[in-house]
């Protein structure tokens, strides 16, 4: 399919999910040519290559439907990408976003690198969806659980579980400063565990995004944001492994307790 205005290519995309969250495989430029001062110039054609999910499940194990789709860039103007970033084979963009342009189609896409296109026409190619499995894959900074419970696990047992471990936690609210256990309400939701020597590093830390205590079933969603707290978020893990009736989910995997523990002891190794 030719595609020789915004207009058109906002139609396709509108058929094509805007291009969320597809799997971009393929960048390439044709042809990359070098210029005497050693600068690279703009290419005359770019083909991006993706695959993206138009139906099924996300679940591991599960069936999901995938088209193949290729974007080539005819008449390019313009060509940048970010460097800091660049292409990365395999990368889950956030969608298509479009440059008003007078003549001819622009438009932005993460590879995670942000690319800009300028070009006087597109060729779309869409190949016919196919049927594939799911792949498994785990986070390594998020994770959901639910369990049941009669009580939320009290603010004090989380900070008496990593302390065993040698580990000097504390509480905090909202990228302050270090809390008394005392003052951490029974539903922590929106609270922080820090390490005492990180709190003037970083701001945030082991982040309780969510909990909830209904009907006995206690849901617990809990997220890593600060880098240097890996172990951390793997010691909570663990912690929550001695939950009664558990079952995890992470990335798009769910596992019961014996699962989730063969899971955190790979970062053991």
């Amino acid at each position: 399919m030719r595609i020789e205005t915004q207009t058109e290519f906002e139609v396709w995309l509108d058929s094509n999910f805007w291009l969320e969250d597809a799997i971009i495989n393929t960048l390439e430029l044709y042809p990359k040519t070098v210029s005497a001062n050693g600068s690279e110039e703009p290419p005359s054609k770019v083909r991006l290559g993706c695959a993206l999910q138009v139906g099924g499940s996300y679940e591991a194990g599960k069936t999901r439907w995938m088209r193949d789709i290729e974007i080539i860039a005819q008449g390019v103007k313009h060509y940048s990408i970010g460097l800091a970033e660049g292409f990365i084979v395999g990368n889950c963009c956030q969608g298509i976003e479009i440059i008003n342009v007078e003549q001819g189609v622009g438009f932005t896409l993460d590879v995670p690198g942000i690319l800009k296109l300028v070009c006087t026409s597109i060729d779309a190619l869409q190949y016919p969806d196919r049927e594939e499995l799911v792949e498994p894959w785990h986070s390594s900074n998020e994770f959901f659980a639910r369990a049941t419970l009669q009580t939320y696990p009290p603010p004090a047992d989380w900070v008496t579980h990593f302390h065993r471990r040698g580990w000097d936690v504390v509480w905090r609210y909202h990228y302050g400063d270090e809390r008394a256990i005392e003052e951490v309400p029974v539903d922590y939701t929106g609270w922080f565990l820090q390490l005492r020597s990180r709190l003037n590093e970083n701001p945030q830390g082991l982040f309780f995004q969510h909990c909830q205590l209904e009907r006995e079933t206690f849901s617990l969603h809990l997220v890593n944001y600060d880098q240097a707290l890996q172990r951390l978020w793997i010691e909570a893990g663990k912690y929550v492994a001695t939950f009664p009736e558990l079952s995890i989910s992470c990335g798009n995997t769910t596992m019961n307790q014996a699962e989730w523990l063969a899971h955190l002891a790979q970062f053991d190794t």
